[in-house]
């Protein structure tokens, strides 16, 4: 019995060495005060050339997945005036073009598209190596008009904050 759970010890702490953390998180203001949410299902691929170098960047959001904390706000933005969902179920970010800063530290060219709006932009990505991982990171402003986000709302503000967090298995 004492084998067993030994066993069963090292296989969860084996399962917990090798899990993968990612999170997408979005903040915009709304009558002034900051409405945070995040994504929970969505998809992360980074490649690396043999040096561990970055070499592309592809992503996609399953938008049905937002989540701000209130049902009935979730079950709103995923109506026509927001991320219409039926005719648009992903948002998708992919890198065009790495530009390498410094050993950590890139400039990203990426086509963002949300509905049938697509945006080029560069955005700031780290990557930092944590043990056999390689944490990907990077904030940015988009500009939800640019995209058809939410009509002409006055009360609303126009960049969303978005915080990227990725752990890559080498």
């Amino acid at each position: 019995m004492r084998c067993i759970l030994i066993f069963l010890t090292l296989a969860l702490v084996s399962i917990k060495m090798t899990a993968q953390v990612s999170k997408i998180e979005f903040s915009i203001k709304n009558l002034g005060i900051n409405v945070t949410g995040s994504f929970d299902d969505f998809y992360i691929d980074a490649y690396f050339d043999s040096n561990s170098k970055l070499d592309s960047i592809y992503g996609f959001i399953n938008s049905k997945s937002i989540n701000t904390g209130i049902k009935s706000r979730d079950r709103h933005l995923l109506g026509d005036t927001y991320f219409q969902v039926e005719k648009y179920p992903k948002i998708i970010l992919n890198s065009t073009q790495i530009k390498q800063i410094d050993s950590s530290h890139y400039d990203v060219r990426v086509e963002i598209q949300i509905k049938d709006n697509r945006v080029v932009k560069y955005i700031p990505v780290m990557v930092k190596k944590v043990k056999n991982m390689l944490q990907i990171s990077s904030q940015f402003l988009i500009n939800r008009k640019n995209f058809n986000i939410g009509g002409g709302s006055l009360i609303m503000g126009k960049a969303v904050a978005v915080n990227v967090f990725h752990e890559h298995t080498n």
